[in-house]
């Protein structure tokens, strides 16, 4: 499946007679199903059902800020949390697609150039380019990106398609701006290796003024 943990749970001999006491609409936090699958299927007197199979589908949640970006070089913007960025080599399936929110605070110089960058580990996934911000001061800022499997294997082989909008809105007077990007990666991306998501931001010039930082930012794998 790729960025997901599972456990999994089958029954002996010839089915299952019954499944109780189990969370199966994922809406209880102290007790979610995490994966369920029943490959033989339930069959309770003498009749069959279809297989049981229930998903996690949060991967990773942000508990705290990330570090502020304020220079020229590539710096995460995901901040310590709970959950796992790693999918293991192989695991990855055709059509694995994933959702990532991040919001946060922005602040710029007039005229200074800011990029986002997607990423599985060194493998750039989508780039932004540098893009001219305003006069900014704290405002709230939302990226989110949907990325899916097309194809796995090595490079020349995998292939995967991302799809990036960033928004800003300034605090005091609601002004909205923002900018969108999007990437096929048919080159270099690959499935047969380790691959960990990362976001990063860098900016045109090295000034204390210019600071873009995430407190918030959820990983879900959405099919």
């Amino acid at each position: 499946m790729g960025w997901s943990n599972s456990n999994t749970s089958s029954g002996s001999g010839g089915g299952v007679e019954s499944v109780t006491g189990l969370n199966t609409d994922n809406t209880d936090p102290l007790n979610p199903v995490i994966n369920i699958s029943v490959s033989s299927g339930i069959t309770g007197a003498g009749t069959s059902v279809s297989p049981l199979i229930a998903s996690s589908r949060g991967l990773y949640s942000q508990t705290n800020d990330s570090t502020p970006v304020s220079g020229i070089l590539p710096l995460t913007l995901i901040g310590s949390g709970v959950g796992s960025l790693l999918v293991p080599a192989n695991k990855f399936n055709v059509g694995d697609s994933f959702r990532a929110d991040f919001g946060g605070l922005l602040s710029a110089k007039i005229g200074e150039k800011l990029e986002i960058v997607i990423r599985s580990s060194t493998v750039v996934l989508a780039d932004s380019g540098l893009q001219t911000m305003g006069a900014l001061t704290n405002a709230v800022w939302s990226l989110s990106v949907i990325f899916s499997i097309r194809q796995i294997g090595g490079t020349g082989v995998a292939s995967i398609v991302t799809f990036s909008n960033f928004y800003f809105v300034q605090q005091s007077n609601g002004n909205a701006q923002g900018f969108g990007f999007n990437n096929v990666n048919s080159f270099n991306f690959d499935t047969t290796v380790n691959n960990t998501f990362n976001v990063t931001a860098q900016w045109d010039s090295s000034d204390p003024a210019n600071s873009i930082y995430s407190d918030v930012f959820v990983l879900q794998k959405i099919y």
